[in-house]
This record gives C-alpha cells, structure tokens and sequence, in this order.
C-alpha cells in the first residue's frame, strides 16, 4: 500500500491510503537469441536475467512457437541470482524444429514467466563412409553410410569430384532412411570424374 499524509505545518492529521497492490520481479530470457540454430546433442547456454528477488525457475522448451511445451520439462528447478546473466547448459533433444522456443518460469506466487524469441533446432547427420583415403574405380559401387539423429527422417545426397566445385550433382533427391540412427545408401555407381581430391 502506498499512504499519503498532509505535511503542512499546523494541519490536522490526515491521510490517504491506496488499496493493496503487488510488486513482481521481472523475467528476460536472453538466448537462444531470435533467428539462432542449434543442432541436436549440443550443449547450449540458456541464460536469462532476473531483477527482483526469484526463488528458483523452471525452463521449458516447445517446438511449435509456444503453442505448447514439452514434457519433461528441461529443469524443474535451476537457482538463479538477481540482477545477473543466469545461465542453465541444455543437451539439445532429438528434435527438428524451425519455431523452437524457450520459456523461463517463475516457482513461486509471482507466477512470471518470459520466453526466447524463435530459434532453429536442426538433426545431426554424420558421414562415416567414404572414409578419408579410400580410392574407388570408375563403375565401383561403393555404400555411402553414415549415423543421424532419429528426427531426420529423408535425406538428399550431393557429389563432388574435387573440394573447390560446389556439391551439385545429386545422387538422391529424397531418400527414406526412416526413424533410426543410421543410414545407408547403395546405388551410387562411381562416375568418370577422375580426381585425387
């Protein structure tokens, strides 16, 4: 409440009283900043600042522009200091999102929250095979392999014949590799493109 009295000298008393109001702290969730990417099974900072005294928060992530957020949450309760950059490491999920976001929650009556700006989660693709130093003849059919997040699901596969020419001849516009962690693919017959890069 906020009172107000009459300060004049020689008055009688008198006052004013307004009625109960509350005073909050207030959230800003500092990154992922808006338009980042982040891939899958990276470690990436959450940081936010608080002013205002906070018992601890709760960050939630979603991967539909906050329209809902996913559970388990990412912490259910993380500390955090007033008036300075509060900081939780995230192990990216197996997502792939283009409208991800972050959401940092008050635990306690306030009942604040603040969320991130959009940002990018992106599936981890790996090649394992060619490997460094193979050497194939022209009309071999050597498998292209390799290791994925399960949220990539369809992939396309370019070529090259040296490291300076973009990857622009593609083998396969969209190929199904399905929910797994691994790929393969076997019908690339080696073209007459000699090259020793």
């Amino acid at each position: 409440k906020v009172r107000v009295l009459d300060a004049d000298a020689g008055h009688p008393a008198a006052e004013g009283r307004s009625s109960s109001f509350l005073i909050k702290g207030t959230l800003i969730v500092d990154n992922p900043a808006s338009g980042s990417s982040v891939t899958y099974q990276d470690n990436v900072p959450i940081s936010w600042t608080t002013v205002g005294s906070f018992t601890p928060v709760k960050i939630e992530y979603s991967t539909n522009n906050g329209g809902s957020w996913i559970v388990p949450e990412i912490t259910v309760s993380t500390t955090c200091v007033s008036g300075t950059a509060n900081s939780y490491s995230w192990s990216v999920p197996d997502k792939v999102s283009s409208t991800c976001k972050i959401r940092v929650s008050s635990t306690d009556w306030q009942n604040i929250s603040a969320q991130s700006g959009t940002f990018k989660i992106r599936g981890k693709l790996q090649v394992t095979q060619p490997l460094a130093g193979d050497v194939f003849a022209v009309g071999d059919n050597p498998a292209i392999s390799g290791t994925k997040s399960t949220a990539v699901t369809n992939i396309k596969i370019e070529f090259c014949s040296d490291d300076a020419t973009p990857l622009t001849s593609t083998l396969v516009g969209s190929l199904a590799v399905g929910g797994g962690t691994t790929w393969q693919y076997n019908g690339w017959t080696v073209p007459d493109e000699i090259s020793a890069e």
